[in-house]
């Protein structure tokens, strides 16, 4: 099989292991098959982790996704790193000239200043802005300011804050005591500030606690569309194989999946809703979501074959894989009929299922009837109330 995405279209014919669900998002190297392939290109491999997986995950809108997600799925007992809330660039922070300062919120409501060097526009919408040199050099530095006095939320803000930022020079400003050492150990002391990161340490510290902040948030309006095309070409060539392939729709989700905005062009139609444009409340995935989990519905109907995905907030997409019915007329397609469903789990790394719609609804609406999946995952889930006050 030439490559799913660009359809042995690019000069490099060494094929890899795709995470068609990215890794970011809870899948791993046993997640279901239908959701791995070995028919991607090393180039296209690449370019889809960039910008496709990326533009998608760094986005504002999944930053929140993922926070809630870690939240509804915590350990209540012992303090971990759990995903950062992005604000937006701080408009009143004094920045050096060439950088910005980008505001992130921590599990517990932690203040976080992110200060780094401005990207080109080319990261327009990406929060954190350019991930590949934050991850390859020590890039700027950030400032984390802890709001709970609660050991485990204190614990769990610095271990947040300090595998989100990994490269940058990094200080608390809020005076602790009696840490693991491993938490303190990658932070600085305040006495080993440089002059400009002693202005901005002295700024966040007079900064008023009830000061109206303004901050502006850089969202790109399509950021789900290429990855809905990526999940669609995937999913459709490990269920269909070559026919599909070949098929127009599909040639159709790669023009979307390598669109150019710059181009001057209007963007190729993906048929379907998608992450900004349905309604949590009233989606096709909300009824049967698990809140806090991604829930994943496959669907063939008479005239497509389709795929909600719903977020842990229950907002999602809706989008076609395939429009050709006779793809999807022979009896191995029984169960896709009926409609089957898959749950992430991305902080327990769980991707569980398939689990039959039926069997769902019946677990949703039946007093007493069990279904193992969604008895399994409801038991994992907690309730807030049964985490630890943020202050004593």
């Amino acid at each position: 099989m030439a490559c799913i995405y660009c359809h042995g279209n690019r000069n490099d014919p060494q094929m890899t292991v795709e995470h068609i669900w990215p890794q970011a998002l809870g899948a791993t190297n046993n997640s279901p098959a239908l959701f791995i392939s070995e028919n991607v290109c090393r180039a296209c491999n690449s370019l889809c982790g960039q910008w496709v997986d990326g533009v998608f995950l760094k986005s504002w809108v999944l930053s929140h996704e993922s926070r809630q997600a870690a939240m509804s799925f915590a350990d209540t007992t012992t303090p971990g790193p759990l995903p950062l809330g992005y604000m937006g660039f701080d408009q009143q922070f004094p920045n050096q000239p060439g950088y910005v300062c980008e505001r992130w919120i921590g599990p517990s409501g932690e203040h976080i200043y992110d200060v780094h060097p401005e990207d080109d526009d080319k990261w327009y919408g990406y929060a954190g802005g350019d991930f590949i040199r934050r991850k390859r050099l020590e890039d700027g530095r950030a400032y984390l300011v802890l709001t709970a006095n609660h050991p485990y939320w204190a614990i769990t803000g610095v271990r947040s804050f300090n595998k989100h930022f990994v490269r940058a020079r990094t200080f608390c400003l809020t005076e602790i005591s009696g840490f693991p050492a491993e938490d303190m150990e990658p932070l600085k002391a305040i006495n080993e500030a440089t002059d400009i990161e002693a202005q901005e340490i002295s700024w966040i510290r007079q900064r008023p606690e009830d000061v109206h902040h303004h901050h502006r948030l850089q969202t790109n309006l399509s950021f789900s569309d290429r990855f809905i095309a990526k999940l669609a070409l995937g999913i459709g060539a490990n269920l269909f194989g070559d026919r599909f392939c070949a098929s127009s729709y599909a040639n159709s989700l790669r023009q979307a999946l390598w669109f150019k905005p710059s181009s001057g062009n209007a963007a190729p139609l993906i048929k379907g809703l998608n992450y900004l444009a349905s309604d949590p409340d009233k989606g096709p995935g909300a009824a049967i979501a698990l809140p806090g989990a991604w829930t994943l519905l496959l669907l063939a109907q008479r005239d497509n074959f389709s795929m909600n995905v719903t977020g842990p907030s229950g907002r999602g997409m809706t989008f076609v894989i395939s429009d050709d019915p006779a793809l999807w007329q022979s009896a191995e397609y029984d169960t896709y009929r009926r409609g089957i469903i898959y749950y992430v789990v991305p902080g327990r790394q769980v991707f569980a299922g398939p689990v039959e719609l039926l069997d769902t609804i019946r677990y949703i609406s039946e007093p007493g009837f069990q279904e193992p999946v969604r008895v399994r995952l409801e038991d994992m889930r907690i309730n807030p109330s049964s985490l630890p006050p943020r202050r004593i």
